[in-house]
């Protein structure tokens, strides 16, 4: 091979590492640039969460100003479902219970009838 043709051979190789080099960049670039994105977005959805109770009107004080007069509980004849109806029944909200045991049922009526009363 002549001088020229080397020469040659090495600027076609050096081109070559330039496209390549600049592709690494770039593709290193829209990688920091992604990573950025979701750094800052869930840096402020962070701060919306801390900041926006603070900024918003008169909240609602009661259960029944927040969600209506009315709560459905399912499994409410035992456990936590039972004494969620109690409670909401105490702070005045009209119940609906639902149970698989119809006796069952009859029984934790009566007894938040009684504990209202």
């Amino acid at each position: 091979m002549t001088q020229t043709g080397v020469f040659m051979v090495f600027n076609s190789m050096s081109a070559f590492c330039q496209l390549l080099s600049s592709f690494v960049y770039v593709i290193g670039l829209l990688v920091t640039v992604s990573y950025l994105y979701a750094s800052f977005k869930s840096l402020i959805s962070i701060l919306k969460a801390v900041l926006e109770p603070y900024f918003q009107p008169e909240l609602p004080q009661n259960l029944i100003d927040k969600f209506g007069k009315w709560a459905v509980i399912t499994g409410a004849t035992d456990g936590i479902g039972k004494e969620y109806a109690k409670e909401l029944a105490k702070q005045g909200l009209n119940v609906v219970l639902i149970s698989r045991t119809e006796e069952k049922l009859v029984a934790v009526t009566a007894e938040i009838g009684n504990e209202k009363n």
